[in-house]
Formats: C-alpha cells, sequence, structure tokens
C-alpha cells in the first residue's frame, strides 16, 4: 500500500492529466467523425448528435467519481498504515466532529431573521425543520470555527512576539 502512495504520489498527476487528454482527444475524435456536413444550426445538432457530446458529460462523471473516492481512499488507507503518524489528525477530525455535534445541538430549526437573511428566499420556504436544523447549525459550526481561528492567530502572534 505504500509502495502504490509513493508511486501515485510521484506519478499521480502525470497520470491523471494523460487520461484526461487521451479522454478528451476520443471525445473530439467522436465529435468530429459524426458531425454532419455543412453549418449544421443548434437545433439540428441537438437532435441528432446530442448522444456524442452526452459522452463528454458522462466522461466527466466518472472522473469525477473517481477522483473523490480515490481522494478518500487512499488518505484512509495511509492513516491506517501509519497510525501513529496519524493520531494528531484523527484528534484535529475529532474536534471538528465535535464542534459540528455542538453547533447542530445550538440550532433551533426556526426561521430567524438571520436564518433567512443568510439563505436563498426561494428555498427558505420549502425547507423542513431538520433541514433549517442543519443549516442553522452549519452557520454556527462557521462562526465557531472563525472565532477559534481568530484565538489561535492571536496566541501564535503573542506567542511570536513573546519570544523577541
Amino acid at each position: 500500500m505504500v509502495g502504490l502512495y509513493q508511486f501515485l504520489k510521484k506519478y499521480g498527476v502525470a497520470i491523471g492529466f494523460g487520461l484526461g487528454a487521451v479522454l478528451v482527444v476520443l471525445m473530439y475524435l467522436l465529435i468530429f467523425s459524426n458531425y454532419p456536413e455543412g453549418n449544421p444550426t443548434s437545433k439540428e445538432l441537438g437532435a441528432n448528435h446530442s448522444e456524442i457530446f452526452n459522452f463528454g458529460i458522462y466522461i466527466s462523471y466518472f472522473l469525477i467519481i473517481l477522483a473523490t473516492i480515490l481522494s478518500l481512499v487512499f488518505p484512509i488507507g495511509y492513516l491506517a498504515m501509519n497510525i501513529k503518524e496519524s493520531i494528531k489528525v484523527l484528534v484535529g477530525i475529532a474536534a471538528i466532529v465535535v464542534i459540528f455535534f455542538i453547533a447542530y445541538s445550538i440550532g433551533s430549526g426556526e426561521i430567524s431573521g438571520e436564518i433567512a437573511a443568510s439563505i436563498a428566499k426561494g428555498k427558505v420556504a420549502e425547507m423542513t425543520e431538520g433541514e433549517m436544523k442543519l443549516a442553522e447549525g452549519l452557520m454556527y459550526m462557521g462562526y465557531i470555527m472563525l472565532g477559534l481561528t481568530g484565538l489561535v492567530a492571536l496566541a501564535a502572534n503573542a506567542r511570536d512576539f513573546s519570544k523577541q
């Protein structure tokens, strides 16, 4: 697993760009090989050749899903293989999860002026109480994280200032 991680660390970007380039060239070959003669209108292109253009969309979906899976699987695998090195990361993730649950429990689920102003007007009426509580909890989590970031920045600057 570590060997694969090191291989992808070294060649992963080149493999990703190479795969993307091959798929783009394949898509263009499909488009231009079936492109109608003359100067077709957009209606003609949409009616007769949408399946050609859909190939590019499906490939994009595939690459997004593949990148998401790989970006989750490999770091989790690395964490599992090197658990002693990963303690700080795991503690940080646990702290963020705890902060989320604290912020979620603070949320009431009711539409307040602050929440209504922060969410698109057309969507507020469609949101359930659970969705409102989640949105409010995420807003409070943002406030808490912003405050903690400011405190950490102040503490770090104070420590650096005191060392001088």
